[in-house]
């Protein structure tokens, strides 16, 4: 944190600089002599790091400024000045399929997605895209925490599916790096018997004869 002064006629009374720094209420203040605070040239720096200051993601940090010049007689004129910076964040959402696993085939025919979101500050659960077979879906997404599940409506159709989570913002707008593919097969038939022996109905008179099925599916 620095602030760079001016003063043309009786310039900067340097022991009068005072920094303050306001952040949840609290008011940190640094003049001559503390650590992390210095001076070079015009310039009044305040190093964080040095002076044990931490500001956290999503803080509102207000710096306030006090400084006086150096008239030789009566009071100085004073400077106070603010100014306001919120700390962001850059960290970008990471998300997890959870079930059904990739290419998997399954018999269950309202067959839900699950996958699981999380971020240090928070998702923006109305930035999240998915799409079903190519289609964007608006309805059927529920949460439950940092878990994100679709829930169909309708029975899956036979054949092979795509649920794809595209996007996906924080509450800074980070955005998922990578989206999230996923193809499966839905498998609702039961199997088939193609050919069996002894054929349905016939008389035999083999008593050890061999029973086989043929079956499909």
């Amino acid at each position: 944190i620095y602030a760079e002064f001016y003063d043309s006629i009786s310039g900067i009374n340097w022991e009068s600089v005072i920094i303050s720094i306001i952040e949840n209420n609290d008011t940190s203040a640094y003049t001559t002599g503390d650590i992390g605070f210095s001076f070079s040239g015009d310039t009044v720096y305040l190093n964080s790091e040095l002076a044990g200051l931490t500001f956290p993601i999503g803080a509102v940090v207000e710096i306030c400024v006090h400084a006086e010049d150096s008239p030789d007689y009566c009071d100085p004129n004073p400077l106070d000045s603010c100014w306001i910076f919120t700390v962001n964040d850059t960290v970008p959402p990471s998300a997890e399929l959870i079930y059904p696993i990739p290419n998997a085939i399954s018999a269950c025919s309202l067959q839900t997605i699950m996958w699981i979101i999380d971020d240090n500050v928070g998702i923006d659960t109305s930035s999240v895209v998915v799409t079903i077979d190519g289609d964007t879906i608006h309805s059927g997404l529920v949460w439950y925490g940092d878990t994100l599940v679709y829930i169909p409506d309708t029975i899956w159709s036979e054949g092979v599916h795509t649920a794809n989570l595209l996007t996906v913002l924080d509450n800074f707008e980070n955005t998922l790096q990578e989206p999230i593919y996923l193809e499966f097969t839905m498998d609702l038939t039961p199997p088939s018997i193609i050919e069996l022996y002894p054929p349905n109905g016939i008389t035999i008179t083999d008593t050890l004869a061999d029973i086989i099925a043929l079956l499909n599916d």
